[in-house]
């Protein structure tokens, strides 16, 4: 019992000593800067980001447009947000839809961003694919949802999940498709 007692004791002495040394290099290290990726005027919300584990210099950030009936705003970065290339998706006319709300983001581990959205028009929930790190995205699927709400997107082995909520149960579905590579 009392060699237990030695051992925690110690495990604990470390352990402390490490969250002390990272909290005084963190307090070091100089806050991160506020970055306004899209530039755009107004108060933009529903965010996504995701940084990709095949190149993490390329980052996508996405979010809603106020004032606006269709669209998202994005930025790319492929040197880690020192600098953006911006533009809007799904505004009338755009093959994706008319997007709204709601998106979320995903890489897979071939380097592809998979995206779930809504759109005005009807209540499905919308999948695009992204083979070029971002800078443009290919509607790969529709989900009849007839009111799904709050779409979340994930990836695994060959397969790509999508979750929703419909109005008034919850839904889970799988978009069985594999990434391609």
């Amino acid at each position: 019992m009392r060699g237990r007692f030695l051992v925690s004791t110690s495990s604990t002495i470390v352990l402390g000593f490490a969250l002390a040394l990272a909290m005084a290099t963190l307090a070091a290290a100089a806050p991160p800067s506020n970055l306004n990726v899209t530039a755009m005027p107004g108060n933009e919300a529903e965010d996504a980001i995701a940084v990709n584990p095949t190149n993490p210099s390329n980052v996508v950030a996405m979010s809603t447009l106020p004032d606006v009936v269709a669209g998202l705003a994005v930025g790319v970065s492929f040197n880690a947000g020192q600098t953006w290339t911006r533009r809007v998706i799904g505004e009338a006319g755009d093959p994706l839809g008319e997007i709204c709300c709601d998106e979320q983001l995903a890489w897979d581990r071939f380097g592809n961003l998979w995206m779930t959205y809504l759109v005005n028009t009807n209540g499905d929930v919308f999948v695009a694919l992204s083979t070029d790190g971002g800078s443009s995205f290919t509607k790969v699927a529709d989900i009849q949802t007839k009111f799904g709400d709050q779409p979340s997107i994930a990836v695994g082995p060959n397969s790509v999940w999508v979750s929703f909520t419909r109005s008034p149960e919850t839904r889970s579905r799988h978009l069985a498709r594999p990434s391609p590579g």
